[in-house]
């Protein structure tokens, strides 16, 4: 029910939200209620690119709560902050501009990643 509930999410709020240009680059938290076989039909239909994030990664990986996080509790909206500021999420987990050793191996917990 959760997968069915976050595919309602995106067909009705998030791709109405992001207009109609396309191809669209998502990062999505890998936990099993967000990823479904229709999810991804749907992406694939919409021209929508999904990476996926290792399941109990967010806390390193999630370029939202690491830039965004600390200010929001005092702005109602990411949309609202600075660009720069929500550039700063994909420096700090080297998304973009890439960089495969900026986050150690050992935040991971590999029993996870197996």
């Amino acid at each position: 029910m959760e997968a069915e509930v976050f595919i309602n999410f995106v067909k009705m709020a998030f791709l109405a939200q992001i207009g109609t240009e396309r191809p669209v680059f998502v990062i999505c938290v890998g936990h099993k209620t967000h990823i479904s076989l229709r999810l991804l039909e749907i992406a694939l239909e919409e021209n929508v690119t999904i990476l996926i994030m290792p399941p109990h990664s967010s806390h390193i990986l999630q370029t939202f709560h690491l830039s965004c996080d600390e200010i929001i509790k005092t702005t109602t909206f990411c949309r609202g902050l600075d660009p720069n500021i929500k550039k700063y999420g994909f420096i700090k987990v080297g998304i973009y501009p890439f960089n495969g050793d900026i986050i150690p191996e050992e935040r991971f917990n590999m029993q996870c990643l197996q």
